[in-house]
């Protein structure tokens, strides 16, 4: 127990900024509730000052991890300022009790938090001009598990998922059935004590938190490129060969020859943990592991998502080859910038409170 108010402290005391200049707050800033479900639900909202592209404005979900609020993901995912720099509304939903119910047959609360997201971005769309065909969704652990349970359920409605600490629920593997090829960027620490790279038990904290079983990284990132019809894939991990006993590394991998829209990448970190590469080490390393220094998760999954070609994302059951790629290899290489190569298409919240898993 000492060590989940360790954690609590800890991210009480990030600095609202956490290393980037937060952005002035704008008239369009709010603190919403809307009724769902019969309950009330609530979401913080941050508009870019620039005016809206031809189109609208793309719209980034941002979700908290176990034990987390929205408040507490600003301030760890820093995304206000890319927001404004990049022209997307950024939105920050707050789940039931501190959680989501992200698929896992042991998550205790069975509220309707996919209606809710779709709720959040009718609420959104109503209020502010939305390119409707880019929207996507990233999370942190608990919040990456929902991030890809949505993309799941709703991929008439969103583009592309970034997970960092947090893979897809086995359980909810099973009857995972996207409409649509959804993009994938997969960020995982090798390190990890909370949601093992490995796949596996979730730790639960002695029934504190939500535990249950998820894929491994490797695993979720070949869901998603089997979904997205991607080439043979032929799984390579050379994070043995480069991990250094004094600090983390990263190696990715890219799934060729998906569909224009809808690429597939996982990076792994090397020795790291249960946190947001080029985030603050919230919390003692004894008690989630290292924080990788080497990328910049937010600006990685911002260029990540905004370099998707703006197309209709087709069905799997639709793909023809002729969409495909010759290359049917996955590529291993180490990242060399904080940037993500743009797709070949067009050219915690107070999570890992230890316990809150």
């Amino acid at each position: 127990m000492r060590r989940i108010f360790m954690v609590a402290a800890a991210l009480a005391a990030l600095p609202v900024s956490g290393g980037v200049s937060r952005a002035p707050a704008g008239e369009a800033d709010a603190a919403v509730t809307i009724d769902h479900g019969g309950l009330k639900r609530s979401y913080l909202m941050h508009v870019p000052v620039k005016a809206p592209p031809q189109g609208g404005y793309p719209v980034v979900v941002i979700l908290h991890g176990g034990g987390g609020q929205a408040d507490s993901m600003v301030k760890l995912a820093r995304l206000d300022p890319l927001a404004d720099a990049r022209g997307f509304i950024a939105v920050y939903p707050n789940g039931i009790g501190k959680h989501w119910n992200d698929g896992r047959a042991t998550v205790k609360s069975k509220v309707d938090d996919v209606g809710f997201i779709g709720a959040v971005l009718d609420d959104v769309g109503g209020r502010h001009p939305v390119d409707r065909g880019r929207i996507f969704v990233t999370g942190m652990s608990n919040g990456a598990m929902m991030a890809h349970r949505l993309g799941c359920d709703m991929s008439d409605r969103i583009a592309a998922v970034a997970a960092v600490a947090g893979m897809l629920a086995a359980d909810y593997a099973a009857v995972c059935d996207p409409r649509h090829a959804v993009a994938l960027l997969q960020i995982s620490g090798d390190a990890d004590p909370i949601v093992p790279y490995g796949g596996g038990k979730v730790e639960d904290f002695g029934g504190r938190g939500q535990g249950g079983i998820v894929l491994s990284a490797n695993d979720s990132a070949k869901f998603w490129a089997e979904k997205n019809r991607c080439g043979t894939m032929t799984v390579r991990n050379n994070a043995a060969a480069t991990k250094r006993a004094e600090s983390t590394s990263t190696v990715a991998t890219d799934y060729r020859a998906c569909p224009l829209s809808a690429p597939v990448r996982l990076v792994s970190v090397v020795g790291g943990g249960h946190s947001w590469p080029g985030g603050p080490q919230y919390a003692p390393v004894f008690l989630i592991g290292k924080t990788n220094r080497d990328m910049d998760a937010s600006r990685t999954i911002v260029e990540f998502f905004l370099a998707l070609r703006h197309v209709p994302l087709p069905s799997p059951g639709e793909l023809r080859s002729d969409t495909l790629g010759s290359c049917g290899m996955q590529s291993v290489h180490r990242i060399v910038s904080t940037s993500v190569h743009r797709p070949v298409a067009t050219g915690p919240g107070e999570y890992p409170q230890k316990g809150d898993a």
